[in-house]
């Protein structure tokens, strides 16, 4: 916790390796950056590394064309 850099209780990891990770979000309940970036994940029906069913959580990314998507994953893969 630091009140002069703004943090609270929960620490944010850093994008920093982020490409090379296998287990994303705060509970590792997603397989790294292609089951991030796929829009599937929210359905009830997605067959997820936990079982199927859907994988809540950020929603940035998941609104753009896949093209778009496409570079945002190899830019976060860069990092």
């Amino acid at each position: 916790r630091s009140p002069t850099r703004g943090t609270g209780s929960y620490r944010v990891p850093s994008l920093r390796g982020v490409g090379a990770r296998r287990w994303l979000l705060h509970d590792g309940s997603v397989e790294g950056l292609d089951a991030l970036l796929d829009p599937a994940r929210l359905r009830d029906d997605y067959p997820g590394a936990r079982g199927v069913g859907a994988i809540p959580g950020h929603v940035f990314g998941l609104d753009l064309p896949a093209p778009e998507r496409s570079a945002l994953r190899a830019f976060l893969s860069t990092m």
